[in-house]
């Protein structure tokens, strides 16, 4: 199941991003980390990607519910991970993807390949419309 799409993992682990990074790329992807939101906001500023995957229990005020829009708003399939299950309903009503961790590579996977392909296909009818204008 390859993606061969750009990946930024937001995750404030290490070793979790680190894990992320090697699954992924493994799978075909360009993947790069960052570990807290401005370092999320530097690297969708810096070029496009097609998902990104946010840590929900990110430390601070901005947690990943509250910056998947913004990442969203970049044209980017978002796909939210979380420890904490006590954010369900939360994470249910973000209208995004969402595994809980302990979570088996194949779904994070799926997850993955569903959000580059809906980015994909957003981008597509995009320049559609822009053509027609």
């Amino acid at each position: 199941m390859a993606n061969n799409g750009w990946v930024l993992v937001v995750e404030d682990d290490v070793h979790v991003a680190e894990l992320l990074r090697v699954v992924l790329t493994a799978e075909g992807n360009d993947v790069a980390l960052a570990r807290d939101p401005q370092s999320m906001r530097n690297a969708l500023a810096a070029r496009r990607f097609e998902a990104v995957i946010l840590d929900v229990g990110l430390p601070g005020r901005e947690n990943g519910l509250a910056l998947a829009p913004e990442a969203a708003g970049y044209g980017c399939g978002v796909v939210l991970v979380t420890a904490h299950h006590h954010f369900d309903e939360a994470l249910a009503e973000s209208g995004h993807p969402y595994l809980l961790k302990p979570f088996r590579i194949e779904k994070l996977l799926r997850a993955i390949e569903r959000a580059i392909e809906v980015a994909r296909a957003e981008c597509t009818l995009g320049r559609r419309g822009d053509a027609a204008s």
